[in-house]
């Protein structure tokens, strides 16, 4: 069994938008998951805080959220089931309240160990979610403003 721990990191802005908190919850359900060699996976609790004093509104997708998400370590990748029906949808966060998302990571590569990882999180506007697939390999969310979570150590690496 591997333990996962919160590891410390400094926060540069205090007032940044969104606070986003990651915890692990236990062993994960892979039987979703593709595409991968071990199917090893880990549960994680994301918690995404409106920081602001003002609402925020944003896009996402109602049943793949995670296309907002980035993860720091291209050796991990989100898991999740089928999906009938899958569009954008206009979320709204009211002042210093938060949105509790629940993800399955896994590696893709069990050869390659992952001792941390961090979520950042990527606003984006509903027409940015017509060509997403293609746009998510050319490197598209790296030129998006990103709200980074803690990071989650992971002991001796998943």
């Amino acid at each position: 069994m591997i333990t996962m721990f919160s590891c410390t990191q400094k926060k540069n802005d205090k007032r940044e938008k969104f606070v986003i908190k990651i915890e692990h919850t236990g062993k994960g359900n892979a039987t979703k998951c593709s595409n991968v060699k071990d199917k090893n996976s880990y549960s994680l609790k994301i918690s995404l805080k409106n920081n602001m004093d003002s609402i925020v509104t944003f896009w996402m997708m109602n049943c793949s959220w995670d296309d907002n998400w980035v993860i720091d370590n291209s050796n991990l990748k989100f898991c999740f089931g089928v999906c009938d029906r899958n569009f954008p949808v206009k979320m709204t966060l009211k002042p210093k309240t938060s949105m509790v998302f629940y993800g399955v990571i896994q590696p893709i590569d069990t050869t390659i160990k992952v001792e941390k990882f961090k979520l950042g999180f990527v606003i984006l506007e509903k027409n940015e979610f017509s060509n997403y697939y293609m746009r998510k390999d050319t490197g598209f969310m790296k030129n998006k403003k990103t709200y980074w979570s803690n990071y989650i150590c992971t002991g001796k690496g998943l």
